[in-house]
């Protein structure tokens, strides 16, 4: 009896440890790996395709079929394929752009007049501006949520604009501010920065407005100014004195050298970091680490007197900012183009934790990845990585799980973890053209591409 008790207990032991395995392979799964077992096709397409929007799993494209273009919403998740009503409305409009699933924003040409409205999936329209100006002068932005509208109104006999917010569910307009044609040349989604919580916007890096009323609560004395992932805070490059900005062919440059902190609940800001080096900081500040981290480059020029100062710069190292104890680290990088090579640093984005940091070295026609572990600056190298797309910044890679990344290199999608400890997830046997991950991270949509035909796959669970 004692040895069928014995074979028992070990058995459920054993049965014990199979369970405890597998809820671990599913914590692993959770973490942002991918289960590559599972494969299916979801679409071919007889066409180029162009990723048009994305709004949580649904992906919006658009493929051209005949000589018309036609557009398709697609599931990340559950790979559903269906035709988009924007086909049908695309037409009848002037412009038109996705505002989350509700719907989209477009703008009708009427006689001697553009009208601002919302048209709904079911066709039906609401006027957000009877008429917004010149069919040239559109300017339009999204709140990431999809709540809010940021538009402008050229305000009649003058070349001022009026730029106004849009509430979707209350219906409500509100002024914010009034702006000159010129102050648009650099385009307006780089005019207009919202918070990720949708409650502010800040315009011109400078002027931050309530977006529920309106009313402007603060200002700052900004070159460049980024957004913490909460919304509670804004990282910005200290503008300490204004006639030090200098030109490029199409724009100004700011050389600053202290960055700040700034806490919407105080309205008061603090200096995080100072360069002493002669190095300066250009913008390009990243948030990691649920706003306790940032990180930028350190850049060197040689002669500023130059006009081309600005084609030759030495991206010399990398910042990263502990905001918790107020400590940095420094990553010295030394990208050197200084010869007129147009090599840039960028792309900085951290993990998901913020215990790993990447950026690009290279230019529009060759860059190489780069990941650093935060704690230990630890780094590793992946030559002629390749550009993904434009959404939610996924230039260069995708975040998952607390510190994972997933990237695209030699035709395969890689994943690289905290430890970087990088392994190959799928390799097309075709051309690898994009993929997406899905919102619970649990699968991705894989875009690849052989004699302008565009097959979806989808792999995971």
């Amino acid at each position: 009896m004692k040895k069928i008790f014995t074979i028992l207990i070990s058995l459920a032991l054993v049965l014990s440890g199979c369970s405890g395995d597998a809820k671990e392979a599913e914590a692993e799964i959770a973490a942002g790996d991918i289960n590559i077992k599972n494969e299916r096709l979801v679409k071919e397409f007889m066409s180029t395709v162009n990723i048009f929007y994305r709004a949580g799993d649904n992906l919006m494209l658009s493929a051209e079929e005949g000589e018309q273009s036609k557009f398709y919403d697609i599931d990340v998740s559950t790979t559903q394929v269906k035709d988009s009503e924007l086909t049908e409305m695309a037409g009848r409009y002037i412009y038109y752009e996705p505002i989350g699933n509700r719907g989209f924003i477009v703008v009708e040409e009427l006689e001697y007049k553009n009208t601002l409205k919302f048209m709904g999936r079911d066709d039906v329209g609401k006027v957000i501006a009877e008429d917004i100006g010149l069919a040239d002068a559109i300017n339009i932005s999204i709140s990431p949520k999809a709540s809010k509208v940021v538009y402008t109104s050229l305000l009649e006999g003058s070349d001022v604009y009026g730029i106004y917010i849009y509430d979707m569910d209350t219906g409500s307009n509100h002024k914010l501010m009034d702006i000159k044609s010129d102050g648009l040349i650099e385009g307006f989604n780089y005019l207009i920065n919202w918070s990720p919580d949708e409650n502010n916007v800040i315009v011109h890096d400078k002027y931050i407005h309530d977006t529920h009323s309106g009313s402007r609560r603060g200002e700052l004395k900004s070159a460049y100014s980024q957004w913490s992932p909460t919304g509670s805070k804004i990282a910005f490059l200290l503008e300490e004195e204004p006639e030090q900005w200098l030109p490029t062919t199409d724009y100004y440059i700011y050389p600053g050298k202290k960055v700040c902190v700034y806490d919407i609940s105080k309205g008061t800001y603090d200096e995080v970091f100072k360069i002493d080096t002669d190095e300066f900081i250009f913008g390009g500040i990243a948030w990691g680490g649920k706003d306790s981290k940032l990180a930028f480059a350190g850049i060197s020029v040689k002669d500023m007197s130059q006009p081309d100062w600005y084609m030759k710069l030495n991206y010399s190292s990398v910042y990263i900012v502990e905001l918790e104890n107020n400590k940095s680290k420094r990553l010295e990088t030394n990208v050197d183009a200084s010869d007129g090579t147009m090599i840039e640093l960028g792309n900085l984005k951290f993990s998901n934790q913020g215990n790993l940091l990447s950026f690009t070295v290279g230019n529009y026609e060759k860059s190489s990845l780069h990941i650093v572990n935060t704690a230990t600056l630890e780094a590793k190298t992946f030559e002629d990585s390749e550009y993904l797309h434009w959404v939610d910044g996924e230039n260069y890679l995708i975040s998952a799980g607390k510190d994972t990344f997933y990237f695209c290199r030699d035709n395969s999608i890689i994943r690289i973890d905290e430890n970087l400890q990088d392994n190959i997830k799928y390799t097309s046997k075709t051309k690898l053209d994009d993929f997406y991950l899905s919102d619970n991270e649990k699968g991705m949509l894989v875009l690849e591409l052989q004699d302008n035909v565009h097959t979806v796959r989808y792999i995971g669970e």
